[in-house]
């Protein structure tokens, strides 16, 4: 079974893999291979049509957006 979410707020529309899709990207632009990562946390603020993330990697280093979100515009 295949299941997808979408969030729907202020006639904007987004999905989880949306999301997913644009974090890996900001984390490959970062030089960081996805194979490293061994735990990935991702936050959407639905008021600020912002992604957050923390990325913990295999080596115990921690990467994330801190204070400057991936911004989701449609």
């Amino acid at each position: 079974m295949k299941t997808n979410v979408e969030i729907q707020y202020a006639f904007q529309n987004i999905t989880s893999d949306e999301i997913e899709r644009l974090v890996k990207e900001d984390l490959k632009e970062k030089e960081i291979k996805l194979s490293n990562v061994s735990q990935l946390n991702i936050y959407y603020k639905l008021d600020e049509h912002a992604i957050y993330y923390v990325a913990e990697l295999k080596n115990k280093k921690i990467i994330g957006t801190g204070n400057t979100p991936i911004y989701v515009y449609s």
